[in-house]
């Protein structure tokens, strides 16, 4: 890097001005790049640390804690306190209004775990579960909250999601979800309420067991090639919001856009958060949905098989969310998930942002084709240019 600067100081100032501007524009901060560098690293290993993994199997033989379907929380709180002297008070931030938006607080010096007294008996799980991570892990340096309110430094951000998975992995330990996973897979024919049963059974989040999905897919099926999001939507001023997104094996169709794009409503997180909305202005709530789709990227020849679920009140009144897997169609795809082309299955041919789609006559458009129009203004004009530059 020192020789660059000093064979091309000026084309390298030229560069960091760049990025500076575009951290300007686009309100870029520290810790956006120490998250994005986070998701190259869990690219890098395919979202899979077999490390972790052991440690969970390690730990559960010392604690004597069975690794069962699903674990008791007492279990947890009583491994807390045995392993690592953590006690745990389930309605020890309520005493304390401004840390009401918290889940969880971790005190060091009393050894402690404070728990949001409105947290789910799910939710206590993984707060219990992620602190015994921290502990077995050796984390230095981490959060003391629930969430990272600050981020200070690249292994912060890694030992918070290395502590997330060790939570995840052991609420669902890796040889019994898989039975369950591979039964789930082998069926001939999509059944929504039994990937629903998956989630119930375990007693985990929708986005515990998306996680899960993602840690295992490719390392016990061979289905690597896929992506992972979630979308927000805020039906008080009617936004999505792609705010978390993972692609194993290479970049995917799906992805983060420019700030004021309009996602695809082609999407089936999208669709399922849409169709969600309708049936609560019907006076039908519905707390959880799941789908599937398999999605036809316009202009390409790839295809993915796409499993949603929406769920209301992500975090708060006014919210939705939905988190999707997207797993790449390829010949030997209907070995591993017997029900891919299960006719019933709706086929859409789907695209990024509607700015840029060149999909005719699509009656979920949310906004108009300028982008592409622009694009291929700029492509006419060189073409006549080039046209009259050759004297033809």
């Amino acid at each position: 890097v020192v020789e660059i600067i000093a064979g091309a100081p000026a084309h390298v100032g030229a560069f960091i001005s760049t990025l500076v501007e575009l951290a300007r524009n686009y309100e870029l901060r520290e810790e956006h790049f120490y998250q994005a560098a986070m998701r190259s690293y869990q690219e890098l290993y395919n979202n899979y640390f077999e490390d972790i993994e052991a440690l969970v199997s390690a730990f559960a033989h010392e604690a004597q804690l069975k690794l069962s379907k699903p674990i008791r929380a007492d279990r947890l709180s009583v491994a807390l306190r045995e392993n690592y002297g953590v006690e745990v008070d389930t309605e020890g931030l309520d005493q304390y209004p401004e840390l009401k938006g918290l889940r969880s607080l971790f005190l060091p010096a009393k050894k402690i775990l404070l728990l949001n007294s409105k947290l789910t008996p799910i939710e206590q799980n993984f707060q219990m579960a992620k602190e015994i991570g921290f502990h077995c892990l050796g984390a230095k340096e981490r959060s003391w909250t629930s969430g990272m309110l600050r981020v200070h430094s690249f292994e912060q951000v890694l030992n918070h999601y290395r502590a997330s998975y060790f939570a995840t992995a052991l609420l669902m330990p890796e040889n019994l979800f898989v039975d369950d996973l591979r039964a789930f897979l082998s069926k001939e024919c999509w059944d929504g309420n039994a990937f629903l049963e998956l989630q119930r059974s375990w007693r985990v989040t929708p986005e515990m067991l998306f996680q899960r999905l993602s840690n295992l897919l490719g390392s016990h099926f061979g289905l690597e090639d896929m992506f992972f999001q979630r979308v927000i939507y805020d039906n008080r001023n009617q936004v999505f919001t792609l705010d978390k997104e993972l692609h194993l094996s290479r970049a995917h169709r799906p992805h983060r856009s420019g700030l004021g794009l309009h996602y695809c409503r082609r999407w089936l997180s999208l669709s399922l958060l849409e169709e969600m909305e309708r049936m609560r202005g019907d006076g039908v709530y519905a707390e959880s949905m799941v789908g599937v789709q398999r999605s036809h990227y316009f202009g390409t020849e790839e295809r993915y098989l796409s499993i949603s679920m929406a769920r209301a009140g992500y975090p708060d009144q006014g919210k939705s969310s939905t988190i999707t897997v997207g797993i790449l169609m390829d010949e030997g795809m209907e070995d591993k998930i017997r029900f891919c082309m299960d006719p019933a299955i709706a086929d859409k041919t789907v695209n990024i942002v509607c700015e840029t789609c060149g999909i005719e006559h699509c009656d979920q458009r949310a906004a108009a084709p300028v982008k592409l129009e622009e694009r291929l203004k700029r492509k006419r004009i060189q073409e006549k240019v080039s046209q009259l530059m050759s004297g033809s």
